[in-house]
């Protein structure tokens, strides 16, 4: 996670933000608690590419969300400020 970000030049953000992550599976097989853990590596790569400056509570809104899409699994993230 923290090289795609490095990748894609995602800003820094040093203030509270909101992080929507969509995650879309192939089928409904899966059971979305255990899409949640996605949630935890996503931020800690986050983190760790230095885009966020902490990944607790006091830092980070986080807003998983699970949709069925049917071509293929595939996972966005999107912050935005929190202020």
């Amino acid at each position: 996670v923290a090289w795609e970000v490095r990748t894609q030049k995602v800003p820094v953000f040093s203030e509270k933000v909101l992080i929507k992550i969509n995650i879309y599976t192939k089928d409904k097989r899966t059971d979305e608690d255990n899409l949640f853990i996605y949630c935890k590596w996503i931020l800690d790569g986050l983190k760790q590419a230095g885009a966020i400056t902490n990944d607790s509570r006091k830092f980070v809104h986080c807003v998983p969300e699970v949709f069925w899409y049917g071509k293929g699994a595939r996972t966005e993230v999107i912050i935005e400020s929190d202020s």
